[in-house]
């Protein structure tokens, strides 16, 4: 399988130092495996091969599709993108795709590199198409002269051989080096015979921290989108939006949209605005700067996709507490 652009198409915005690139796996690669049986999903039995980078450090966490690598509680590590891949909570699928995680690796540090840059930002605008109001909204404020002036702050440190030595840009590796983020716990228990969690490690503001939320951006409902269940279970819901008639499958949005959904719980739980707010100790202007952070990379992203003929319908993104310029502050 090659990922190429169609004769006569336009650059990307990143430039030709990224070209098309194959799916295919890489030369010879320095690491030791051990092929052993596991007890699979519902009783069967799956092999799994192990793979250690010892350059890399230890594995500390193995996923349904990546693994980080590192020294513990130092930086930095090392995302290991594989060839698995999952749907939805049901975890790893059994089945995998060749040169899968060297792409996601590649296009991962394409876009860090990118957005990281101010003159992505400096040479665009939100599009006209969206109400003025709202636009105006976004561009007003200082997260807005920010990314124009310095680019989008990321965790990424860029890609890395199994040697842990630096890919120059534009090359090719399944290893992506970032910055280490503490992750404080969220713990669960019964309460009147439910599962309750609790989030008391945040109420400190701690900071460097993972911030416990995913956070997804929507320019659409897909057939299948679990907004729609939303909208259908609260009739409120979306006129909390703004808007003004009930969205239906495969509908445009006429602005992007973001909800919440815890990020340390086995599944992905729904999270009201203010749910959010309180699980991970936000004041109100940080809950407005993480909205308007998700809508003008989500816009931005958008714009990027639609210039390789992609039309991107919603997202994911998840975000970091950095150390704090005053006291109390994050």
């Amino acid at each position: 399988m090659k990922i190429s652009r169609a004769p006569g198409a336009p650059p990307p915005p990143w430039g030709e130092r990224y070209p098309s690139w194959s799916l295919t796996r890489p030369g010879p690669e320095k690491f030791s495996t051990r092929v052993g049986g596991t007890a699979g999903r519902r009783g069967e039995r799956l092999f799994v091969h192990e793979v250690s980078y010892p350059a890399l450090g230890r594995k500390l966490y193995s996923g349904s599709v990546k693994d980080v690598y590192g020294l513990p509680g130092e930086g930095p590590y090392v995302f290991s993108f594989s060839d698995r891949y999952s749907i939805f909570d049901w975890g790893e699928m059994p089945d995998s795709f060749a040169g899968k995680g060297e792409a996601l690796a590649v296009m991962g540090d394409l876009l860090f590199r990118h957005l990281g840059r101010a003159e992505t930002w400096s040479a665009w605008a939100i599009p006209e198409s969206y109400p003025k109001l709202w636009r105006d909204s976004l561009t007003s404020s200082h997260l807005w002269r920010e990314l124009r002036a310095h680019g989008l702050r990321h965790h990424s440190l860029g890609l890395v051989d199994a040697d842990l030595a630096a890919v120059p840009e534009g090359g090719r590796s399944k290893f992506l080096s970032v910055q280490a983020l503490p992750r404080p716990p969220a713990r669960s228990e019964i309460q009147g015979g439910k599962l309750v969690w609790e989030y008391s490690e945040y109420k400190v503001r701690p900071a460097p921290a993972l911030v416990p939320l995913e956070v997804v951006f929507r320019f659409g409902a897909p057939e299948g989108s679990s907004f729609l269940d939303r909208v259908e279970s609260d009739k409120g819901y979306a006129t909390s939006f703004g808007f003004t008639e009930k969205p239906q499958a495969g509908d445009r949005f006429p602005f992007p949209i973001v909800e919440f959904f815890t990020k340390l719980e086995p599944t992905d739980r729904f999270l009201t605005r203010e749910e959010a707010k309180e699980i991970a100790a936000l004041n109100a202007e940080e809950l407005d700067e993480l909205v308007a952070t998700t809508l003008l990379v989500a816009l931005r992203l958008k714009d990027i996709f639609a210039a390789t003929g992609l039309e991107l319908m919603d997202g994911k993104f998840e975000f970091g507490f950095t150390p704090p310029a005053s006291p109390g502050g994050r």
